[in-house]
């Protein structure tokens, strides 16, 4: 056996099961959705073919040609027809080489449907002969480009065929199903094409032949309910992205490809925790690098790897590096998700963060537990599934959140708006987002506003046909799933909590108030982490000795705010080091956009919304204003005094006349 070349069990499961229940008559009608626009690369002796990686599509139809499974005694089919919306239905078959028993390839004509329907009953009960004759009569003559295909013409003159018995069976591959039977249709031909292919469905004469109509779609949300129901008797089988084996074999196929082709997989340094760093021998030290390397693809598909493969040939020296593995990354997700999920380089950890000790305790105690279960799943039940920060704008919750997946060693996406402009398009959306995240575990997710972007479903009479009730109803499952735990967390940060819906506010097994730095000491770490988070700022001597009196002298401000006042400081130093002068300049001309009265709602808002006492900060942080209404709600443990503040701030009561 040739290096890399496996045995049949190692075929792709979702193959496996796709001809093993064919085989058993589970079924004859099924549809494979997920990662149909990979490449494959499943080495098996006895088939050179296979022996490079492959499109998704010329790797299903020769295994369905070809005798791959040791358990079956013929090939599955004589011949299969391709056919989509646009495209003319093209007959695939195995043509040999050579007298050498491997040297077998996959050859394909444009098909004459009139005759090879005409054709193809003659032969029913008999062995499937594709000889020459039979090639040439049914191969479409003239080199004018055909009209698209009727569909529903073309799929009710295939089904005397289907309902014939072959020996071995005949298959038809309909790609871009979600185009072919829509879940929303828009005229009567796709209506047609829905009816008939669930006509295939309950045919029984179809069931008791071998022959197979397989569908292809990325997403089996947007093709016909009636063909994705659970008794609508065509099977799913999902085609899920590479796991870790199936990239370190595409990556070890790239650093020794057997086509003849200049490029060659050579990994650089990989960052920190380069495993190959101190190998001496250079193929172990590559060999290595390809393991981390295949480590840190989650979520990549083969094809993306193979494009970082000859996007690193242009790089000097032709070595992929960990700025071009990061670079490809953010793409990626982003590609991916459809634009959904943005990857976050987390900037700092939590020994940079200035103040909310209360906060960073507790998360880094969260982080830390991630980051040991991935090695220890018993250590995932001490992981929070969610977080939810809430309090006023700018007091950190983003930059916490960073903090978090910083130490936890895992990925930081952040979920934009799932809802899209077209019927359909949203829960398409959502579901590829979702499906990526199980694929980019561990991974953190954070949603900014959340209480804006997905907090509450739709009431009443709805204009979207209740697309938004279904997206919420699908991102709570998700979020409640317990097999998600130390694997998906999210961490979401909200101004108004109040407008989040209660059954999405229960899916937070932790609400933490994130306020205002109140206290001096607070303001002083924040100002002093500045100097190293900010780039090009530096305090000279004599601030650093009066940064207490200018912490002091900010007042309330939010930490963001602190931030936009010595970054303007910086500029009014112009290139040199801050003084106190630039500071208390960019303190003076500094216009805040909330006042207290409104921060004060905030936070009252925030601390109503917390579901454990030790979520809220400090008493003693808070000014007098607030803390007596913050020390009655603990007391009590009840929401009542936080309650009756929130009325007496929104709701003053007039002055005397």
């Amino acid at each position: 056996m040739m290096a890399g070349v496996q045995d049949h069990a190692c075929s792709p499961q979702w193959l496996r099961d796709l001809l093993g229940q064919h085989e058993k008559g589970v079924g004859r009608i099924f549809l494979l959705h997920g990662n149909i626009n990979d490449l494959v690369y499943c080495p098996i002796e006895g088939h050179l073919y296979l022996c490079r990686p492959r499109p998704f599509r010329h790797f299903l139809m020769y295994c369905l040609l070809a005798k791959v499974s040791p358990n079956e005694d013929r090939n599955p089919f004589s011949l299969l027809v391709y056919c989509s919306p646009t495209i003319p239905p093209t007959l695939y078959y195995l043509k040999r080489m050579s007298e050498n028993q491997d040297l077998v390839s996959l050859a394909s004509l444009r098909l004459d449907v009139e005759t090879f329907l005409t054709a193809l009953p003659k032969l029913a009960g008999t062995p499937l002969s594709l000889d020459e004759k039979f090639l040439r009569g049914v191969e479409a003559k003239g080199s004018a480009p055909a009209a698209p295909p009727d569909m529903p013409s073309m799929l009710m003159a295939f089904e005397n065929c289907l309902e014939t018995s072959f020996s071995p069976g005949f298959a038809i591959l309909l790609d871009f199903m979600e185009k072919i039977a829509p879940r929303h249709p828009i005229g009567d031909a796709f209506a047609h094409n829905e009816e008939i292919l669930r006509r295939f469905a309950l045919s029984d004469r179809l069931k008791e032949s071998t022959n197979m109509v397989l569908g292809l779609t990325v997403d089996r949300e947007q093709v016909a309910q009636l063909l994705t129901a659970s008794h609508s008797r065509v099977i799913s089988l999902h085609v899920p992205l590479p796991g870790l084996e199936e990239r370190k074999q595409f990556l070890d196929y790239w650093a020794d490809p057997i086509i003849d082709t200049p490029m060659a997989l050579t990994i650089g340094s990989l960052g920190d925790e380069d495993t190959a760093e101190g190998t001496q021998n250079q193929e172990d030290a590559q060999n290595k690098r390809r393991a981390r390397l295949a480590g840190l693809s989650r979520g990549f598909r083969l094809v993306d790897l193979e494009s970082m493969v000859r996007l690193a040939q242009n790089r000097p020296g032709g070595e992929l590096d960990l700025a071009l593995f990061k670079e490809h990354k953010a793409k990626i997700i982003e590609e991916q998700s459809l634009q959904l999920l943005q990857e976050i380089s987390p900037g700092v950890g939590f020994d940079a963060i200035g103040g909310l000790d209360y906060a960073k305790k507790f998360l880094q105690t969260v982080a830390q537990n991630m980051a040991a279960a991935q090695d220890n799943p018993a250590v995932a039940q001490q992981v929070p599934k969610a977080i939810l920060l809430v309090g006023p704008p700018g007091t950190g919750k983003t930059i916490l959140a960073e903090a978090v997946a910083r130490e936890a060693h895992v990925t930081l996406v952040r979920m934009g708006d799932i809802r899209g402009a077209y019927v359909g398009q949203s829960e398409s959306n959502m579901s590829r987002a979702l499906m990526l995240l199980e694929e980019l575990a561990p991974v953190v997710v954070f949603v900014d506003e959340i209480d804006q972007s997905l907090g509450r479903r739709s009431e009443g009479n709805e204009g979207d046909s209740g697309v938004n009730r279904r997206l919420f109803a699908k991102l709570l499952e998700f979020m409640g799933n317990d097999k998600h735990r130390g694997r998906v967390l999210w961490i979401a940060a909200s101004n108004r909590p109040d407008l989040l819906d209660d059954a999405m506010l229960s899916r937070f097994d932790a609400v933490m108030a994130i306020v205002l730095p109140y206290d001096v000491h607070e303001r002083e770490a924040i100002l002093k982490s500045l100097e190293t988070m900010l780039g090009g700022v530096t305090y000279n001597d004599d601030l650093h000795q009066k940064l207490t009196d200018i912490a002091r002298d900010l007042g309330e401000l939010p930490g963001r705010a602190i931030g936009v006042v010595v970054r303007k400081a910086a500029e009014l130093a112009g290139g040199e080091k801050i003084t106190e002068e630039h500071m208390r300049e960019a303190m003076q001309r500094y216009k805040a956009n909330l006042d207290q009265r409104s921060y004060d709602e905030l936070t009252l808002r925030a601390l109503i919304a917390v579901n454990f006492t030790d979520m809220i900060p400090p008493v003693e942080i808070f000014p007098e204003r607030l803390k007596k209404w913050v020390e009655q709600a603990l007391a009590e443990r009840s929401n009542g005094p936080l309650e009756k503040g929130l009325s007496q701030i929104l709701h003053p009561p007039r002055p005397a006349p």
